[in-house]
């Protein structure tokens, strides 16, 4: 099942990132990322959103970018 094309319209930001949770643990990065960026640039506070995109950066060897998402979480 190939699920990173054109998300269907979810209106609950619960939904949203249970979603890209799915994606994450599927292997399917590069989908899981955008929507954890697209739930960001909606609500950029969201502490369990940064840490697990972070976690994804860190899958990617993306270092400087985890790190970013590291420091988000902690000032909160």
């Amino acid at each position: 099942m190939n699920l990173h094309h054109q998300p269907p319209a979810i209106s609950s930001p619960h939904d949203r990132f249970d979603e890209a949770l799915d994606l994450h643990r599927a292997g399917e990065l590069d989908a899981a990322a955008l929507r954890y960026e697209a739930i960001l640039s909606d609500k950029p506070a969201r502490a369990e959103v940064l840490a697990m995109l972070g976690a994804l950066h860190l899958q990617r060897d993306q270092y400087e970018a985890a790190e970013r998402s590291a420091k988000k979480v902690a000032r909160r």
